[in-house]
Parts: structure tokens; sequence; C-alpha cells
């Protein structure tokens, strides 16, 4: 059962991903980034890896990503 969970949360967050960049010029943890910035703007980067879940790695590029577009 976990393995089949995140194999549908993979396929959604990907298909989520796509509307994202064709929409918006963002991908999927970019948005979640700004989404949580939204609520704890005081948040860092650590803090949002806790809390939404995603890999500090991720949450630092695309933060590095957001910074650089302004």
């Amino acid at each position: 059962v976990p393995a089949l969970l995140t194999g549908l949360a993979n396929k959604l967050s990907s298909s989520s991903s796509n509307v994202y960049r064709q929409r918006f010029g963002i991908g999927f943890v970019e948005w979640r980034v700004i989404c949580h910035l939204a609520v704890e703007d005081w948040s860092t980067g650590a803090r949002i890896s806790q809390m939404v879940g995603l890999d500090k790695a991720a949450v630092s590029r695309s933060m590095t990503v957001l910074v650089e577009r302004g």
C-alpha cells in the first residue's frame, strides 16, 4: 500500500507541476514554497522542508530560483 500511495502522489505531483509551469512558470516545489511563505513569511528553508515534507536540497534550490526571479 505505501508504494501505491507514493506512486499516486508522484503522478499527481508531476501533473500539477506541468500545469504550474505552463500557467505560472514555476514548478510544484516552488509553488509549495510560495504557499508556505504566504502563511509563514519568516520561515527558513529547513522549516519549509519540515512543514511541507520536501527534501531540504529541493527547497533550497527552489528558494534560489524564486529569489533570482524576484
